[in-house]
């Protein structure tokens, strides 16, 4: 038996109060069986009762942090500054180095479609090129191009190491990016990120371009029709509203 229930009042628990009774004999003194009065331990029979803190402890630890963050007489604590923001003359940090030599590097990388790790020091144009004169020669225009230098003896056949040494003696005043490279870094950006969403351009009069209004249908006002680079020619627009698209 691990519990003993009296159901009755709890102004006079009979029953519960014989078996308390009992339990306290010497012969029951290991006994651990559990005596409640059915209205008087509710709390406990039910489960809604909760255990009592233990307040000794818990004065304790307040006492010691009372005594703990009680700073010593005569002792100003310290108080840590607000942190300051950026200071406005902040100098700019230092661009990465890319000379001509590096600009050559990219742009045989590019030209030949290969990664830079993928060049070794004794390659040369010739040799990247396999021999075809029109890379070749494209290679060398873009090269005389970007660095703003004429031609360069021997840059076909002198290998790597060689090449960026002499430009970078011949252009020692570039500075990045040339246009060359200017306009290889903006298609690449253009292929990731797309076109800027600057919508579609507008005519003079403020409206959209023929054939694409703002409702979707055919524009209802007159306008000259036109040429848009990389695009099919825009449609005149008549009178009625109709027109018809170039394919």
């Amino acid at each position: 038996m691990e519990r003993f229930v009296e159901i009755g009042v709890k102004s006079s628990p009979t029953v519960a109060g014989l078996a308390a009774n009992t339990l306290k004999l010497p012969e029951y003194a290991h006994s651990t069986v559990e005596v409640l009065n059915a209205e008087r331990d509710a709390a406990v029979l039910f489960a809604t009762d909760t255990d009592p803190e233990p307040e000794d402890v818990a004065e304790d630890d307040s006492a010691t942090v009372v005594a703990e963050g009680t700073p010593e007489p005569n002792v100003v604590p310290a108080v840590a500054p607000a942190p300051a923001g950026a200071p406005s003359g902040t100098p700019r940090p230092d661009d990465i180095p890319f000379d001509a030599a590096d600009a050559t590097l990219a742009l045989i990388a590019l030209s030949a479609k290969m990664r830079i790790d993928q060049i070794e020091e004794l390659d040369s144009i010739e040799s990247i090129t396999d021999g075809a004169s029109s890379r070749r020669n494209q290679l060398l225009v873009d090269l005389g191009q970007e660095l703003n230098i004429g031609a360069i003896d021997g840059a076909a056949e002198a290998d790597l190491a060689g090449l960026r040494s002499q430009v970078t003696k011949l252009a020692r005043t570039y500075k990045p990016f040339g246009p060359v490279l200017s306009d290889a870094i903006n298609d690449q950006l253009r292929t990731v990120l797309g076109h800027p969403a600057s919508g579609p351009p507008r005519s003079p009069s403020g409206s959209k371009r023929p054939g694409n209004s703002a409702t979707g249908g055919p524009s209802t006002s007159p306008s000259k029709s036109r040429w848009v680079p990389g695009r099919a020619q825009a449609c005149a627009a008549a009178r009625s509203g109709t027109c018809t698209r170039a394919r």
